[in-house]
């Protein structure tokens, strides 16, 4: 069986709140998007796994920051999902926003306890 629309809108939410943990700064919100043993590989810091870990990833900007996941593809079935997306990050120095940074998502997510989160994601810069 393919992902539900309930389960589409679910994924996209996880996105959301990724992207919201890392403009805020909030290490913890941003671990709590990822299973236990989840992994984040930078491509560029490195890779990260478990929620301390995880939780240094992000940190206070010194500037505003947004990331914007765009066209966002999901494929999978159960509890077991795989997603692309592109990734835009802008950045609002000095009241005129800019785009900072530009690449694309690779994505394993898996349901636990009812809720999607991410079990691997690989950022790659364009």
């Amino acid at each position: 069986m393919s992902l539900s629309a309930a389960d589409i809108v679910e994924i996209h939410q996880l996105y959301a709140r990724y992207s919201h943990a890392i403009d805020s700064g909030d290490g913890i919100a941003y671990a709590a998007c990822f299973t236990p043993d989840g992994t984040m590989d930078t491509t560029v810091r490195g890779v990260f796994t478990g929620p301390a870990e995880l939780a240094t990833v992000v940190s206070q900007p010194a500037n505003v920051i947004r990331h914007v996941p765009l066209n966002i593809v999901l494929t999978g079935e159960a509890d077991v999902a795989f997603g692309q997306a592109y990734l835009v990050v802008y950045s609002g120095r000095d009241g005129k926003p800019a785009v900072v940074s530009t690449g694309r998502y690779e994505d394993r997510l898996a349901r636990q306890d009812g809720a999607w989160l991410f079990t691997f994601r690989r950022f790659i810069p364009d």
